[in-house]
């Protein structure tokens, strides 16, 4: 071993005992550090096998679907007659309907607000 320049530096014992004390409760920070890596690793495997067993599962529910729609018979949408279709227009004209009403309404009791103020100015 090659020999070496070493330095002394003299502590007192109040600051030896502090220096001691940080440095062990930094080894324990250190340590608690470690766990809370340790258990988000584990549950992050976890997550992982989880979403693999999801994503399995959702695959093989999409094989099924798609192999219960091959033995189902194909039918033209032209000979199905659209009721949504008319029920969609008629909920257009009702709610443009209602829209026009709340706007009348607005309005006139934008009006009577106006005239009541300018009664009060005047």
């Amino acid at each position: 071993m090659k020999k070496e320049n070493l330095v002394y530096v003299k502590l007192e014992y109040e600051e030896a005992k502090n220096s001691k004390t940080k440095l062990l409760s930094s080894e324990i920070n250190l340590i608690k550090i470690l766990r809370v890596i340790k258990k988000y690793n584990a549950l992050r495997m976890e997550e992982l096998k989880l979403k693999d067993k999801l994503k399995k599962r959702i695959n093989s529910f999409n094989a099924n679907i798609k192999k219960i729609e091959n033995s189902l018979p194909e039918i033209e949408s032209k000979d199905i007659p659209r009721r949504t279709t008319k029920r969609h227009e008629e909920v257009i004209t009702k709610i443009k309907e209602n829209k026009s009403k709340y706007d009348s309404l607005m309005e006139e009791e934008l009006k009577q607000i106006q005239e009541k103020l300018a009664s009060l100015q005047g």
